[in-house]
């Protein structure tokens, strides 16, 4: 957090890790060289590529699939987890 602090690593990278905004220059960069190198390397570069892409995300229970959705509208008593409320002038009264 001190801004004064200045950090030095002298390790040579052993591999070239990327934020998301760097990855299609990046790509664009590696597709240029490739018109220059031969066939050979392309296929070297493509093979190593595959081994670290990794497939798009998508959670298990996706709600845009399931045909009934089982929410139901209301406050929800934090005890007992009932919608069952009485109503009064100024607040709501569990009634279990």
């Amino acid at each position: 957090m001190d801004p004064t602090v200045k950090i030095e690593i002298n390790q040579p990278i052993i591999q070239k890790v990327l934020r998301v905004e760097e990855a299609a220059a990046w790509l664009m960069k590696l597709n240029n060289e490739t018109k220059i190198y031969s066939q050979e390397n392309v296929k070297r570069w493509y093979g190593t590529l595959t081994k670290y892409s990794v497939p798009p995300y998508r959670p298990q229970a996706d709600f845009g699939s399931q045909t009934k959705r089982v929410l139901r509208p209301g406050i929800c008593c934090p005890k007992c987890h009932k919608f069952d409320w009485t109503t009064y002038r100024y607040y709501l009264c569990c009634c279990h």
